[in-house]
Formats: structure tokens, sequence, C-alpha cells
């Protein structure tokens, strides 16, 4: 999971027609006459070859389905499933041709920085910060108790879970995601499964939410169970009525699925849940260490007062709590040097007027901890 985490900002891809991507000359200057020899063994036509040759001369490029041959296996991987990255086989990599004669070949795969904005330093990542805030992307600051959102994603209410309230529905890329794959997965394996009730997330901007010690980094849901018969949220679970295939099938996603902290429910609702789970899972070694309650190596799975009528789940979001600590330690630098900040703003004005940011900047005023 760890894998793929890291690796969630990569564009995936699947096989497409030729000539629909490029890739840049830089990467691929030393594989030119390999690319040729490969080609010529697929029988491609010199009319083709000398036209990508033409293609190389002119502009510096070469089409992606044509470099795309050159790749390592290792560069090479598609999506699946849920979301998850298998390596593709040398196989799925070889060219190969359609009924009417069309060759199909693997589009290149690019892997970006899994840290945006890891080249500016602290004073350029403050002044974007201020000026242009919603080019940063996602980003997680303070921690889960005294923290803050800044541009995270909405959950929104669809017909496979209703979500209580649109307002208090905000998270990191990782926990929407993570709710929306794995709910999906339920619905999926069992197709009549009613919709699933979500509670609060964080705040569009995070910080305190009320009801909440935590909630407040965008790293937190409060997700109901699956019922037999009746199902609304907060709808206390019994040993009757709690579905267990169904809730099993959740949490189980989120585990295998997701970059899950951890999962907390009632212990009751654990036992039932584990009861079900060892009948059907095949690896009981991983069950014990998915429930385990020792207090130096605790499971992922925990139990908590008060989440009989639902589980709390929390998720690491490598990307956003990663630029949420430069971000933070950004407003720290402005804190310290308020003369130093004036004079680069001063500057910015002169050499690039932009009359629609404003021309003050706040300081130390909205930093994580002053704010909370």
């Amino acid at each position: 999971m760890v894998q793929r985490k890291e690796v969630g900002l990569g564009t995936t891809s699947v096989p497409v027609a030729p000539m629909q991507r490029g890739a840049g000359f830089g990467d691929i200057a030393g594989s030119h006459r390999a690319c040729l020899v490969k080609l010529a063994k697929g029988r491609i036509s010199l009319v083709v070859l000398g036209l990508g040759c033409l293609v190389v001369a002119m502009v510096g490029t070469v089409p992606g389905s044509l470099h795309s041959e050159c790749l390592r296996p290792k560069q090479a991987r598609v999506a699946t499933g849920h979301g998850a990255l298998r390596r593709m086989d040398r196989s799925e990599l070889e060219p190969r041709k359609t009924l009417d004669g069309a060759w199909i070949l693997t589009e290149q795969v690019f892997f970006p920085s899994s840290v945006p904005f890891q080249d500016f330093d602290i004073a350029s990542l403050y002044q974007l910060l201020q000026r242009q805030p919603d080019l940063l992307g996602p980003a997680s600051l303070g921690t889960v108790t005294r923290g803050e959102l800044i541009n995270g994603l909405q959950l929104v209410s669809t017909p496979g879970w209703l979500v209580q309230d649109q307002n208090r529905a905000w998270g990191t890329p990782e926990l929407i995601h993570c709710l929306q794959r794995s709910i999906m997965a339920v619905h999926e394996h069992f197709p009549e499964t009613p919709p699933l009730h979500v509670g609060d997330l964080s705040r569009e901007e995070g910080g305190y939410l009320k009801g909440h010690a935590s909630h407040q980094s965008g790293l937190d849901a409060d997700v109901g169970f699956f019922y037999h018969g009746e199902n609304a949220w907060y709808q206390n679970a019994t040993a009757k009525t709690l579905d267990r295939e169904r809730t099993w099938m959740l949490v189980r996603s989120m585990v295998t699925d997701c970059a899950v902290e951890y999962v907390f429910m009632d212990r009751e609702v654990l036992a039932w849940l584990r009861e079900h789970a060892s009948k059907v899972e095949g690896n009981q070694a991983w069950l014990e260490s998915v429930f385990s309650e020792g207090p130096s190596r605790p499971g992922i799975l925990r139990h908590a007062d008060g989440h009989r009528t639902h589980m709390h789940v929390r998720v690491h979001d490598l990307v956003a709590e990663t630029l949420g600590k430069r971000l933070v330690q950004a407003r720290q630098w402005a804190a310290d040097h308020p003369k130093l900040v004036q004079e680069r703003i001063q500057v910015r004005e002169v050499e690039h007027p932009m009359s629609e940011f404003p021309s003050s900047v706040t300081t130390p005023s909205d930093s994580v901890q002053s704010r909370r």
C-alpha cells in the first residue's frame, strides 16, 4: 500500500492508438536507434519510419506511441481494480495489430514528483501561499486536533452514499478517494446494497469542528455501518442488525486499498466483524495483525467508546501532509522575517505588478498555531 500511495499522483495508462502523446526529447535521445530497430522488426513500413524520423528531426520529440516501445518494463504500470497499480508484463508492451490492420502500442506512463513545489524555497512558497493559494493544491496543515485544510476536496452525495452535511464533508484527496473506492467496492460485490451514510469529515478550511476534538485537517471521517433492514445515520449496531458481510467488505477495502492509519469502532462491533472475517478470510495471520489489541503493536482496527453507531476513519496523505508541513514552515519564516517579507513583496510588485492581488501580507497572525 505504501508503494501505491507514493505513486498515487502518477498518470496511469491503457493501450491507445498511435501518435496520441509525445515524449520529451531529453528523455529519449539515447534510445532512438533501439526504437528504430524494434519498429523495423515489427515490420512497420519504411514510410512510417521515415515520417517518425522526420518528426524527431523537426520537433525534437518521438510520438509517445512509438517511444513507448523503448520503455523498460519497470517504467510501465497500469491501473487495476480500485486505483492500485500493477507492473505490466513485457508482452503487454509489445505492439499488436487489430483486425483492420491498425497497430496498437502502449502509451508512455509519467510519474510526477510526489511532493509538489519541492524545488521552491521557503520564501517563494510563502509568496505563492499569499498571492495564489489555489495553485498549491491540497494541503493538510498542523495536526488533526489543531489543524487547517487548504484546497481540500468535497465529498458529495451519490446513489452509493449519503452525506449528512455537505459543509462538513471536506478532506484531502486520499481521504475522499478512499471513501469513494471503498464504498463502491461494496456496491460492486453486493449489487443490491443501500446507500451508506457518511457523517462529518472537516470544514472546507479545516479548523475546529463542533462536536469533535479532531477532524481539523482533512484526514478524518465518520462513516456509518451497513445494517439489515432499516439503514439510518447514527443507528445503534447490534448483533442482529449489523450487516457483517457488507460492513466487513467496507472495512477490508479501506485497510487494503487506502493509506489508513486506523479505524475506531466499538469493541462489540469489532468482535462481530472478526467472527465473520475469520470465516471468509484465508490469511488468519493477517487478520490477527489487523485486529491486534496489544499495547505495543495495536492493529489498524481499534476500540473506542462512543463508536457503536459509526466508525472513525483516519488516513495518511503523504502529499497533502508534506506540503502542509512546508507551508507551516513558510508561515514561521514570515513571522521571523517580517522586514524581509515586505521587501520581497515590494520588489515583486515593481517587477510584476498584479493589481488583483493585495499589496499587504498577513504575517504571523494567520499561522496554524496562532489561529487555534
